[in-house]
């Protein structure tokens, strides 16, 4: 019964969008928005870059979240701030901590007091999801662009 429904929104999803470039980059920019590290930002970056890359809004947040919802939130932040903190530290050399902005402080404590969540470096959450999304929804892009023009092909 779900599948079926599925199934036929993924099939209406394709004769309402004409053009398979259109639903590549939708799909693309999703992926990247699920990852991108501006947390509660994301039903805006959404609404906004369609609304300014003509893409199917739907679709954007349709993937943006199935990959990052209540229930993959923590994991997708922080691979993302653990990939962050690795390139910048590990690779670059540089100490993340010393970087934060002064507000950071009060941010880190209230993590601290209430979820007991050691300090995080901002900078290593930006940089990781920004760079994870990117890496993920660039080569997205023309694997759904393929898939999108086969199915279409099959359907005539």
């Amino acid at each position: 019964m779900i599948i079926q429904r599925l199934h036929n929104f993924l099939r209406s999803l394709l004769t309402k969008e004409r053009l398979p470039h259109k639903l590549a980059l939708s799909v693309s920019l999703g992926i990247y928005i699920a990852f991108c590290p501006f947390i509660g930002l994301h039903t805006i970056l959404t609404l906004l870059l369609s609304w300014l890359l003509r893409l199917n809004v739907v679709v954007v947040w349709i993937v943006s979240h199935i990959i990052n919802n209540p229930w993959t939130m923590v994991p997708v932040y922080g691979v993302g701030y653990m990939f962050g903190d690795w390139l910048l530290t590990s690779v670059a050399g540089i100490n993340s901590m010393a970087l934060n902005p002064s507000w950071m402080e009060w941010v880190n404590g209230l993590l601290y007091t209430h979820i007991g969540v050691p300090h995080i470096a901002f900078w290593s959450l930006m940089l990781g999801g920004n760079i994870i999304g990117l890496v993920l929804g660039i080569p997205a892009y023309p694997l759904c662009k393929r898939i999108i023009i086969r199915l279409a092909k099959e359907k005539r």
